[in-house]
């Protein structure tokens, strides 16, 4: 029996090893947290090394991809989490660490401060700390409440706890969180 990862009514026909510019439709769905990194047209070369480094010791724990624009979904991508500028660099999970149980949406976090993404360091510190927050299930735990201004007060409030290291670099919030309609989950694919 084999599965898929997609989003809402996605349809994957192939799955594709770990690799740089995998077409989100492709995206391999044993994995429990997703780096993906539009970098555009100029590639932070020491930023793609240090996230792909945190892929591989990671394992089935995080997929870092470093994609193009020429994915046939990218116009859904666009819209749906919200990039206006490059670089920028989603954070999100499936379904059992970033969809609230009752709801058919998922929660991803956005990085796309260009004064933050311009240091390497800082963004790569950001990350880690995104990835730990869904792996850890802090994320999950408190999409799990029920009223909105309490869930993304709790949200806001873990983010902030998680940054609070780095948040004297980060005058405001440089690091956004929200949610899109769907859910990355897994799919019998048949056959």
């Amino acid at each position: 029996m084999s599965y898929q990862l997609v989003l809402s009514e996605l349809i994957n026909e192939k799955t594709k090893d770990v690799g740089e510019n995998i077409f989100f439709n492709d995206l391999p769905s044993d994995y429990q947290v997703y780096v993906l990194y539009y970098p555009g047209i100029s590639l932070n070369e020491d930023l793609a090394s240090k996230l792909r480094n945190l892929g591989e010791i990671a394992g089935r724990n995080l997929l870092v991809n470093i994609a193009r624009l020429d994915d046939p979904n990218y116009k859904k991508i666009v819209k749906k989490f919200g990039i206006r500028t490059f670089p920028t660099i989603i954070v999100t999970a499936i379904d059992k660490l970033a969809s609230p149980p009752t709801e058919y949406s998922t929660a991803y976090v956005k990085i796309d401060n260009k004064r933050l993404l311009n240091s390497p360091d800082l963004t790569f510190e950001c990350v880690q700390k995104m990835f730990n927050l869904f792996i850890e299930g802090k994320i999950s735990e408190a999409i799990r409440e029920k009223n909105h201004k309490v869930r993304m007060s709790r949200i806001k409030g873990i983010i902030n706890s998680a940054l609070k290291g780095i948040r004297d670099y980060l005058k405001k919030w440089d690091v956004s969180f929200s949610f899109i309609t769907g859910k990355l989950e897994l799919k019998h694919r048949g056959g």
